[in-house]
């Protein structure tokens, strides 16, 4: 099972660079500033209105499929999605349209069209993995990742090259297999849409779960995402190209990575929470199987980006955007400081308790932005990253407060031996091989990188993996 994940995510992890080498080929910097402005706009909707929905499904799946209450609950969320797709695309429309050029019609059309589709393909095909057909999850994303590459390389080329029609390119992939993939669900748990039924429908559990973090989404928006408006002003749209560029370096390594860890243990935690439900048991030691593996893995992960950038960007970007190289490390550290961040936060999704989460996510939103309007005037792009790695660092450790006899068994078994000799063999190793570079071409340095990493997650993590899966 585990082969199966690692080899569909290696797919789709290959896509994903070959997706980076692709768009800095066809765009120029200043379309990939343009692109990354509309995809701030389209993701802070996504995240206040849509995902924190979409987190209580999860939550509450495997309950709702047994009681035969998925399919009505599904219905209502895609109706509240489409109301708030157009509602979202007009305001997204005229605020972008103020503050940059070329905003058009098509551009709030793109708008309604990602949410909409993404929102199908974001919700069927993990409901799939979380029901554990790890299979067709990992298939259906593979291929919706190759499909989306396709035809936006296919509308930048022959129709116009701009970030609306990339962007259009995308959503037909997660149109076609997010559609797909909720035929083949609707069909395995023979589910039935009834939106009017005399059972009462319970709205309090959206109420207290979703409200709260659509809250701290919000304000993890701000932090990761809010800075790009501010960088477009200062510094403008090609500069911030560049930024974005070797940001989303660091940010797509650690996606699939995360993507193969969380494919195999998620699954099992939210069946593990959704039994304690049942049976009231605690929640404690299914995040602790969680924390035990995702942790040390995500420090392994950023000493392998950090000690490779030079590499990483000589093989991923065209020739045009070489000079991202020195943003790939402010990518790194913000990433590892959201995923571990985002890990305490699972802990308050099983506990339903997501309140905890507003304060620390609003301070460190409001410290991003306040970071980057002082910072990037003075230091440039440089200050972007600087601002949202110290407000990471401050969310962190406030998120850390509320839970620290947990967080600390995490720390005290992490750092043992195996995990401290795979830190200092990978981290070591690739600065031996960079002391080579001069002979050896970036793409043979990676390959050599990424087989020790791969050999020292075999030795000291796969097992423990398999136990906790």
């Amino acid at each position: 099972m585990l082969l199966t994940i690692v080899f569909g995510r290696a797919v789709q992890f290959f896509v994903a660079l070959l997706t980076i080498r692709v768009s800095t080929s066809i765009l120029p910097p200043g379309e990939m500033g343009r692109n990354s402005l509309i995809m701030a706009m389209i993701a802070v909707f996504l995240m206040v209105f849509i995902s924190p929905v979409g987190n209580l499904i999860n939550r509450k799946l495997h309950g709702w499929v047994k009681s035969g209450e998925v399919g009505r609950y599904m219905a209502y969320f895609f109706i509240y999605v489409c109301i708030v797709s157009v509602l979202s695309s007009w305001l997204s429309y005229f605020l972008l349209y103020t503050s940059i050029s070329g905003v058009t019609l098509l551009t709030g059309m793109v708008i309604v069209g990602y949410m909409l589709c993404n929102t199908i393909f974001q919700t069927y095909i993990p409901s799939l993995n979380l029901m554990g057909d790890y299979k067709r999850f990992v298939i259906y994303t593979a291929i919706a990742s190759i499909v989306g590459l396709v035809f936006s390389s296919l509308a930048v080329l022959f129709i116009s090259r701009t970030a609306e029609y990339w962007l259009m390119g995308l959503l037909g992939g997660y149109l076609l297999v997010g559609v797909f993939g909720a035929r083949v669900f609707h069909r395995q748990y023979s589910v039935t849409v009834s939106l009017f039924r005399s059972e009462s429908l319970s709205f309090r559990p959206f109420i207290g779960f979703c409200l709260p973090l659509s809250a701290v989404s919000g304000c993890y928006w701000l932090q990761a995402q809010g800075y790009r408006f501010i960088a477009e002003e200062f510094a403008g749209l090609e500069a911030l190209g560049f930024f974005v560029i070797g940001y989303g370096i660091s940010a797509g390594l650690f996606a699939a990575y995360e993507s193969v860890v969380v494919t195999y243990l998620q699954p099992k935690f939210y069946r593990e929470v959704s039994e304690g439900d049942e049976n009231g048991s605690s929640s404690k030691q299914a995040w602790l199987d969680y924390a035990f593996i995702m942790a040390p893995l995500s420090i392994c992960v950023f000493a392998l980006i950090v000690t490779s950038s030079g590499q990483l960007v000589d093989v991923l970007v065209a020739d045009s955007y070489l000079d991202c190289k020195q943003f790939v490390i402010w990518g790194a550290l913000a990433e590892l400081l959201r995923i571990l961040t985002g890990m305490t936060s699972l802990y308050t999704h099983a506990r339903m308790d997501t309140k905890k989460l507003i304060k620390p996510a609003a301070y460190s939103g409001l410290l991003a932005i306040m970071l980057s309007i002082l910072l990037v005037p003075e230091l440039g792009l440089h200050g972007a990253g600087l601002a949202v790695s110290l407000a990471g660092m401050f969310g962190f450790i406030l998120v850390q407060r509320h839970y620290l006899s947990e967080f600390f068994e995490v720390v005290k078994k992490m750092f043992r031996r195996d995990f401290v000799f795979s830190l200092m063999f990978i981290t070591l190793s690739s600065l031996i091989i960079n002391e080579f570079s001069v002979l050896i071409p970036s793409i043979i340095a990676l390959l050599a990188k990424a087989s020790v990493f791969c050999l020292c997650v075999w030795l000291f993590f796969v097992k423990k993996i398999k136990v906790v899966g």
